[in-house]
């Protein structure tokens, strides 16, 4: 007999099933014979004992709906206005080729610095991404490079690059004035620390990448583009 899952309860691994008769049939995971998990508006078929679903198959014809529900939604979502207005933006920006290839590469050298280490410890290096604003800073890094790619106009790259700046002097400050805190704990005289040895080259390259990524954001020239006037 053919049917269709009305309800399955995972917790309990009990279903019913709405027979082609009319009829509702209670079953057993036990009972379920397919190698995917039962699932409602699944249509299946199984044998009848009782008020009972006994030796319960998946239908066929359930997967092949169900894949056929899967590409017309994909299609769905690839023809709305928001989808095709973004196409035409990558694909006019791609098009265009980069308009700032200078601020990239150093905004993506900042970004990979990110996740070097700033500072030594005896467990290890600190890098800025693990510390508070990390994430928010690989977010912002992230947005300029595409920015710099298809060359918004000027204020919105030294809006980001001065939001960068900023979030990178704060997350140098809270790191070392943490280090100082941690010497302070132990009575050590400040002065007598070489704190030199414990920099890495994370952080020469972290401030030598934001250095010149002012100078470009600030200072260089660009042609502008508005990707979005598609």
């Amino acid at each position: 007999m053919k049917g269709k899952i009305l309800d399955y309860n995972i917790s309990e691994s009990l279903g019913l099933i709405s027979g082609s008769d009319g009829k509702r049939y209670t079953f057993e995971n036990s009972q379920w014979k397919a190698t995917t998990a039962p699932a409602q508006n699944q249509t299946v078929d199984f044998e009848v004992n009782g008020d009972t679903a006994v030796s319960i198959y998946l239908d066929s014809t359930s997967s092949v709906l169900n894949t056929e529900n899967v590409k017309q939604t994909i299609s769905d979502i690839q023809n709305t206005d928001i989808v095709k207005k973004m196409k035409k933006v990558i694909s006019k920006a791609l098009n265009e080729g980069i308009q700032n290839r200078l601020g990239v590469i150093v905004s993506t050298i900042l970004l990979i610095s990110l996740f070097l280490p700033v500072l030594r410890t005896p467990l290890g290096g600190i890098n800025l991404f693990n510390l508070g604003l990390g994430s928010i800073l690989f977010i912002i890094m992230a947005s300029q490079i595409a920015f710099f790619f298809i060359g918004v106009k000027h204020q919105w790259i030294k809006l980001l690059t001065a939001i960068v700046s900023f979030i990178v002097v704060i997350q140098l400050f809270r790191l070392f004035t943490g280090m100082a805190n941690v010497i302070s704990m132990f009575n050590i005289d400040r002065g007598s620390i070489n704190v030199f040895p414990l920099i890495s080259y994370g952080f020469f390259m972290v401030i030598a990448s934001t250095i010149v990524l002012l100078i470009i954001s600030f200072k260089s020239r660009y042609k502008e583009n508005n990707p979005f006037n598609v």
